[in-house]
């Protein structure tokens, strides 16, 4: 999702048939689109609305929830001849990833400046929720954005060929 070198395109396709709105019901993935609006922002910055994550209660497992948010930026153009050519792009706000878990506290962040897309990624407890808000940093244009998430698990199996080989290495 983020430049790793691989593409689980199962995953993929059950992140796009998971599309959720404004305040959804939590599930373990989702995404949306839409417009940010200065109306939609709150005095502390944050959006006034959410998006929640439910993790699944799967034993021995190790669970990773990773949220992506990206946002347009203003191309400026030129007019050669009868077309229009971008020349540059221009960031006109600088939004942030903020993720909370269900006392309230943050577990999750991204904000950068210089680039329009924030990813954050953590090790949640099994069974909780998770609220995403979105955070205007600086800025006060309306943004088409898109967000997404998912929560993954990896059992935990222990593999006795792999405890061998690690002391057969020890050992020379």
């Amino acid at each position: 999702m983020d430049g790793t070198g691989a593409l689980n395109s199962l995953h993929a396709v059950r992140i796009a048939e998971q599309r959720k709105g404004r305040n959804n019901a939590a599930a373990p993935r989702g995404w949306d689109v839409g417009t940010l609006r200065s109306s939609d922002i709150d005095r502390n910055g944050e959006t006034t609305f959410s998006y929640n994550i439910s993790v699944p209660r799967s034993p021995l497992a190790l669970r990773t929830v990773k949220v992506a948010l990206a946002w347009d930026s203003d191309i400026i153009e030129w007019n050669f001849l009868g077309l229009d050519i971008p020349i540059s792009s221009v960031l006109t706000l600088d939004l942030d990833l903020k993720i909370y878990d269900s006392a309230g506290s943050l577990v999750g962040y991204s904000g950068s400046y210089d680039n329009s897309y924030e990813i954050a990624e953590f090790h949640p407890r099994a069974g909780e929720t998770y609220t995403i808000k979105i955070r205007r940093w600086s800025g006060t244009d309306d943004v088409w954005y898109g967000i997404a998430w998912t929560t993954q698990s990896t059992p935990l199996v222990f593999d006795p060929d792999l405890a061998n080989l690690s002391t057969k290495l020890r050992r020379g």
